[in-house]
């Protein structure tokens, strides 16, 4: 993908001439002169390829070059396509990606006191072994930021969304009784479709990011939840179980869906499952591009009253909190069962 992004540039006069002086000035990565973008891509963070991108549109943008605006656009987007790389551009050309917080300033009081370090945990599973990585990190995991929401978004919709969602979530990262009914409910599950979404891009190769743009772009025009999601919630107290976000992806195949396949030949997925922890508030979401797999997926038995299900929603008004919390045998298992099942028939399978 860099190397043909970079390829493209040289067909277009005003990038050969400007877009050098744009990534210095915008990113602040100084780019040689002659640059050969080639070369220059190959060793920029995904990121800063996508915001390179973005920057060119906006050099194309003048009246006198709309014809070179929409081949660019029609070009870049042919490129994502057929590289299988999950970002599209809109009509607008995008907009300069910005950085955002996984975890809003507001949760803090809610997560782990500052950590000096933190641990990242990692699993590839091929057919004949698995590949496992643990990652030692410094710094504390509260502060990460993410480049992956342009600024309208993040300073417009996706800031009501978290200003409307904030007195519905903050009695149930407390633990305290609470009645959310369907309209609650709504605003919540569509945070945490938000919240799902955006924390995926900590995954900087691309190759596990499932959640498909149209799935993105449904939630920001309806801000509802996509179809195939489906999500539960639990009271928890912490134990010793150290779980704060689990990321889990497969590519399955099936009769309305064959996964498509990156450049080095692996299967690139189709289904995640994610889990998060914020206060006493557990929350475990899956999403396909399959609609039998998120049919045929539920809790059963107890499960059901220790997890109720917010998305789709199945009863209003829905009490809170459960009659007791889950334990952390429970918390394990319900964020690691897509991971286990993969196990089980592994095809090319990824975790983080």
């Amino acid at each position: 993908m860099r190397h043909r992004i970079g390829a493209l540039i040289y067909e277009f006069d005003t990038l050969k001439d400007q877009l050098a002086g744009a990534v210095n000035r915008e990113l602040g990565i100084p780019a040689p002169y002659p640059t050969y973008w080639p070369d220059f891509l190959k060793d920029c963070q995904l990121r800063d390829v996508l915001d390179i991108v973005t920057i060119g549109c906006h050099l194309l943008s003048s009246r006198f070059l709309v014809q070179d605006r929409s081949r660019w656009l029609a070009a870049i987007q042919r490129i994502f396509e057929e590289e299988n790389v999950h970002y599209s551009l809109d009509d607008q050309g995008g907009s300069p990606v910005t950085k955002e917080h996984m975890w809003a300033n507001w949760l803090k009081p809610y997560l782990p006191r500052a950590m000096l370090n933190y641990e990242s945990y990692s699993e590839m599973i091929y057919p004949t072994h698995s590949e496992i990585k643990i990652t030692k990190k410094a710094g504390d995991p509260q502060s990460g930021r993410i480049r992956c929401v342009c600024a309208p978004c993040n300073n417009g919709w996706m800031s009501v969304r978290q200003s409307e969602t904030k007195p519905i979530l903050i009695p149930l990262l407390r633990g305290e009784s609470f009645s959310l009914h369907r309209r609650a409910q709504t605003t919540l599950a569509a945070w945490i479709a938000m919240f799902t979404m955006v924390a995926e891009f900590l995954d900087q190769t691309g190759t596990r990011i499932e959640v498909l743009p149209a799935d993105r772009i449904w939630l920001k025009e309806n801000q509802t939840v996509p179809k195939n999601w489906k999500i539960w919630l639990a009271n928890y107290e912490r134990g010793s179980w150290k779980g704060l976000w689990i990321h889990s992806t497969v590519p399955i195949q099936g009769e309305e869906h064959i996964p498509e396949t990156n450049q080095l030949g692996i299967d690139l997925p189709n289904t995640q499952s994610t889990t998060f922890l914020v206060g006493k508030l557990y929350v475990h979401v899956i999403s396909s591009a399959i609609s039998r797999i998120i049919r045929k997926q539920d809790i059963v038995g107890q499960g059901r009253l220790l997890f109720p299900r917010l998305w789709p929603i199945r009863r209003s008004p829905l009490a809170w909190p459960p009659f007791r919390p889950i334990t952390d045998e429970e918390a394990e298992s319900i964020a690691s069962a897509l991971i286990r099942r993969a196990r089980k028939t592994p095809p090319a399978v990824r975790s983080s």
